[in-house]
């Protein structure tokens, strides 16, 4: 569905699958984050690359997922954010706020 670049990350958005890569010679799989129905994309990588935040869609419909891609033991955040599927996710440039919109058209 689509894939996200940043210098150090490649992310791979699938359906219901967020896997996360290094971005070297030889790219290695270092997380894998199950979301749910995705079929618009949905996912969103911190650019600057002093912060490792990972937003998309979580496992249920209207949730969202925060991930800090720098500290993988730490947990996700998720984030009730609507009652109906997500259809827009965005970040601001240093990733300190998140913006989301669903299919009513609700912000948050």
């Amino acid at each position: 569905k689509g894939v996200r670049l940043r210098r150090d990350r490649v992310v791979v958005v699938l359906e219901t699958r967020i896997s996360v890569f290094t971005f070297t010679q030889s790219p290695q799989r270092v997380h894998v984050f199950e979301t749910c129905d995705n079929s618009r994309g949905l996912c969103v990588l911190c650019p600057d690359t002093n912060n490792s935040l990972l937003v998309f869609p979580g496992p249920e419909r209207g949730q969202l997922q925060l991930v800090d891609l720098a500290d993988p033991k730490q947990a996700p955040s998720i984030i009730a954010a609507h009652e109906t599927a997500l259809q827009c996710i965005t970040l601001n440039q240093p990733g300190t706020l998140v913006a989301t919109a669903s299919e009513k058209g609700t912000l948050v």
